[in-house]
């Protein structure tokens, strides 16, 4: 509750100045990357979690929002008047029910705190300023978009945006970074892939998404002239360099994005520079792809993001980023001779470590409180239960396993019914405990707040 009233009083805030004096204003549009709540959709997590949190920060007038006309789902301009817009995507967690609460919540609902929700669909394109896109896509639990979803993007490429035109694409976790971390190459995302190097080729700068509770970016590096491997498109492994041998630094196998049919040095030089003929590609396995313009041509040479970013800083604790600043990894569509590293992380591969090393004995000192209170009732079952387990000799004389699991069973159930029958304090400190673990599941935990967990 408090890291995320956190993060929306931040968003909320008319102004911030940050330093050198700079005046920031509260942008016009809010964009929300999934996974609104934890740890499953309800409507109780929804309103608890995000909509009271939300709420508090930037108070509407209308609490409750909600709709009754259906919303159409359209290409919205960042210039519109106040109040400001939100525009969310669902994560995984919020697909655990179908997207039902999403739905009930977000795509039939009209505002959430002081911003108005325009959408009624989980994905959106916006208009920004400058010939930019902002793309808002749904890959659910699949990691790719549907046909519908897919089919509304492709059109919007080709009727509403110029050839010189620039997107930004929006998804709620990182395919690039998690399939570099368990060296996989799932070869999923396929319409994903195809609207970038097909509808969109040529236009896409950058990759936004969250899920890994950091920040961290990749940029598209070229190679030399003299890092050009001339034997055919080598793989660059988990972790490892260009056309060398690797693994992902947690044990896991090299990450091959594809290889090419045997060609000669010649024409493989040529492939990796992007500059053959099109059509005598295609007879080598390779499909072109649409130019912007409706001139067919393939997209070998054309880098599907130049950026790839993690943003996930609306988390309430932090994942490690000096398992991820080692990255390196080429994209499978793409044949230009470069491959993406990190240029930016936060925190640091430095601090990062210092950081899971300090748990070693930080984590039990912040802690101390919970061990105490959790020691103590554990010795007081314990040792008041002792007494009631008679039966314990019978477990440790018998003459054979299976007489001895029989042995056990009998004395298990003989001291729950003592404790209950005889023991008060053990069945005081039993209840207790069980009250606390289910004030922890059902609650949020102890302590929390209604309406501000």
């Amino acid at each position: 509750g408090n890291s995320t009233y956190s993060v929306a009083r931040c968003l909320a805030a008319p102004e911030i100045v940050i330093e050198g004096g700079q005046v920031l204003p509260r942008g016009e549009i809010l964009v929300h990357g999934g996974d609104l709540a934890y740890p499953h959709p309800t409507d109780e997590v929804y309103e608890e979690r995000l909509f009271s949190v939300y709420n508090q920060a930037f108070p509407a007038s209308d609490p409750n929002g909600i709709l009754v006309p259906l919303k159409k789902n359209r290409p919205a301009s960042s210039s519109s008047e106040h109040p400001p817009k939100a525009y969310m995507i669902p994560g995984n967690h919020d697909w655990i029910d179908g997207l039902d609460t999403f739905t009930k919540h977000v795509l039939h609902r009209s505002s959430i705190g002081g911003w108005q929700l325009p959408q009624d669909m989980p994905y959106f394109a916006l208009k920004l300023p400058h010939n930019w896109w902002l793309l808002g896509l749904d890959l659910a639990l699949e990691e790719d978009m549907d046909m519908v979803q897919y089919g509304y993007f492709a059109r919007l490429a080709e009727e509403k945006m110029g050839p010189n035109d620039k997107v930004i694409i929006v998804t709620h976790c990182p395919p690039w970074l998690i399939d570099w971390f368990f060296g996989v190459d799932k070869r999923a995302h396929k319409l994903l892939r195809q609207l970038i190097t097909g509808p969109l080729r040529g236009r896409t700068r950058l990759k936004l998404a969250g899920d890994l509770h950091f920040y961290l970016r990749h940029q598209f590096h070229r190679y030399d002239d003299g890092d050009v491997s001339c034997t055919p498109y080598e793989p660059t492994p988990a972790g490892g360099s260009p056309g060398f041998g690797g693994e992902s630094p947690m044990g896991g196998s090299p990450v091959f994005f594809g290889r090419s049919p045997v060609l000669d040095e010649d024409e493989l030089r040529k492939k990796l520079l992007g500059v053959y003929d099109a059509d005598k590609a295609t007879g080598n396995g390779f499909t072109p792809a649409l130019h912007p313009e409706g001139k067919s041509s393939d997209h070998v040479g054309v880098v599907p993001a130049e950026h790839l970013v993690v943003c996930g800083g609306g988390g309430a604790f932090l994942h490690p980023t000096h398992v991820f600043v080692p990255s390196r990894f080429r994209d499978r569509e793409s044949r230009l001779p470069g491959e993406y590293r990190c240029v930016e992380a936060f925190p640091s591969a430095q601090d990062s470590q210092k950081i899971c090393r300090r748990n070693l004995h930080a984590f039990r000192h912040v802690n101390s409180t919970f061990d105490v209170i959790g020691g103590a009732i554990y010795y007081v079952l314990i040792v008041s239960a002792l007494p009631c387990c008679s039966q314990v000799s019978e477990v440790f004389e018998a003459s054979s396993l299976l007489s001895g699991l029989g042995a056990f069973g009998r004395a298990m159930c003989s001291t729950i019914i003592d404790i209950f029958a005889r023991s008060r304090i053990s069945l005081i400190a039993f209840l207790l405990l069980f009250g606390i673990a289910l004030a922890f599941a059902r609650g949020g935990g102890i302590g929390a707040v209604k309406g501000v967990p």
